[in-house]
């Protein structure tokens, strides 16, 4: 999902308290701004971006008492870490992320990510359940926000080839690999989905669609592959090379 709302809880369910719940900072919208939108800077190198702030899931569900403990929390964020092969490098910056899980015995997906600056200098992270692909997909908007601008957008111009790629494939009626399809329906859709570029537009401000569509790319395509990044051209798989370990003998190199 994309890059709003959330909330770290430590201690929840039954008897539990809550930890930790972002200190909400509320600023009055600037007279250009449209109302219910908040600013804030994604990165020296990044223009300004604009997001709707709906009221927090897991921040309601923390005051409520009813999100996993710290412990339920981080067991859910190494879990997915294991699964899809997160690298030692990369785990040392997500795990400094604040994480809540809200309920952690589901497996429906849903989260977000949020940025630094929004609620907290460092962003955190709010999973609305326990499934690894979701974990993963917003830890890859973390990890991908660290890249410099003119790196997310040389993904995003691979990632329009690697789309066109496909469809010549598919054109020739060779089968895709699930990378392929991937790239493919962000690039032309597929059934209601009228491809990345067109959906991120429907509820992001016009200037910032590429921002949030190159970051719905990455993190899609993370959490669709997790970790298997052998399925991918060396020209896509250099994006992910430091977001994952390495696969040793069909294995993956020891976790750490």
């Amino acid at each position: 999902m994309a890059l709003i709302g959330g909330v770290t809880g430590g201690g929840g369910g039954a008897g539990g308290t809550v930890g930790w719940i972002p200190r909400v900072r509320t600023r009055s919208p600037a007279p250009s701004t449209p109302t219910g939108w908040e600013r804030w800077r994604t990165g020296p190198e990044s223009p300004e971006y604009m997001a709707p702030i709906p009221a927090p899931i897991a921040y309601q569900a923390a005051e409520q008492g009813r999100v996993a403990s710290l412990a339920e929390a981080v067991g859910v964020r190494e879990e997915a870490f294991r699964e899809a092969g997160v690298s030692p490098k990369a785990a040392v910056y997500l795990r400094s992320l604040p994480v809540v899980v809200v309920n952690p015995e589901s497996q429906r997906g849903g989260g977000h990510w949020v940025p630094q600056q929004m609620y907290q200098p460092e962003g955190y992270v709010e999973l609305l359940s326990g499934q690894p692909e979701a974990a993963v997909h917003e830890y890859a908007h973390a990890w991908f926000e660290q890249f410099p601008r003119w790196r997310r957008e040389r993904f995003d111009e691979a990632m329009r080839r690697f789309g066109w790629e496909a469809e010549r494939k598919r054109r020739r009626g060779i089968p895709l690999t699930r990378a392929e399809e991937l790239a493919h329906t962000y690039r032309y859709g597929s059934g209601t989905f009228p491809g990345m570029w067109p959906s991120v537009r429907s509820w992001v401000p016009e200037p910032h669609v590429p921002y949030m569509a190159q970051h719905e790319q990455y993190a899609g395509l993370a959490s669709g592959l997790m970790g298997r990044t052998w399925t991918l051209p060396a020209w896509i798989a250099q994006y992910y090379r430091e977001l994952y370990r390495p696969r040793l003998g069909g294995e993956w190199a020891e976790y750490r």
